[in-house]
C-alpha cells in the first residue's frame, strides 16, 4: 500500500491540474477539438475559476452537441412518415376494435378522431418534433443531473 502511495505522489501533476468535487482543471475533448488545448491549456491550467472552466467546456462540447442534435433531427424525419402510417392504421383500428370501459369513445367519436389525425396527423408529429428537439437541447445542457438523481 506504502509503495502504490509513493507512486501516486509521484506521479501526481501540479495541484492546479488536479481535478476538484464538481470541476476538473482541464478538459480531455474528442480529437480535432482537443487542437484548442494547445491554446487555451495553459490558461486552463493557471486559472482555477469554475466559470472559466465551464465556459470551456461548452465551448469544447458545442461541436458534439451539435453532431449529436443533427442526427437527432434525421432521426425523427426519418422516423415520422412510419409513426404517421402507424398511427393513422391504430386511430382506424380503434373503431372496428370497439373499446369498453371507462372513458371509451363511441365508434362515431372515434371515427372523428381518425379523421381528425390523418387530415392533421403531420402537422401534429411535426410540432412534436419541434417540442423533442427543444428538450433535447434543454437537457443536452442540464446540469444539476445530482439534485434529479435524488
Amino acid at each position: 500500500m506504502r509503495e502504490v502511495l509513493i507512486l501516486l505522489e509521484t506521479l501526481s501533476v501540479r495541484e492546479a491540474s488536479e481535478a476538484d468535487e464538481k470541476y476538473s482543471a482541464s478538459v480531455s475533448p474528442a480529437y480535432p477539438i482537443s487542437i484548442l488545448n494547445m491554446l487555451l491549456g495553459t490558461y486552463i491550467l493557471s486559472v482555477k475559476n469554475a466559470t472559466h472552466n465551464k465556459i470551456i467546456l461548452h465551448i469544447y462540447f458545442f461541436p458534439i452537441m451539435l453532431l449529436t442534435l443533427t442526427l437527432f433531427i434525421i432521426y425523427q424525419i426519418l422516423i415520422l412518415p412510419l409513426s404517421y402510417i402507424k398511427m393513422v392504421g391504430h386511430k382506424f383500428a380503434l373503431i372496428l376494435k370497439n373499446p369498453q370501459g371507462t372513458g371509451s369513445k363511441s365508434t362515431s367519436n372515434r371515427f372523428g378522431f381518425a379523421i381528425f389525425f390523418l387530415v392533421f396527423g403531420l402537422l401534429i408529429l411535426s410540432l412534436d418534433c419541434l417540442v423533442d428537439i427543444f428538450y433535447f437541447i434543454f437537457h443536452t445542457y442540464k446540469t444539476d443531473l445530482d439534485m434529479v438523481a435524488k
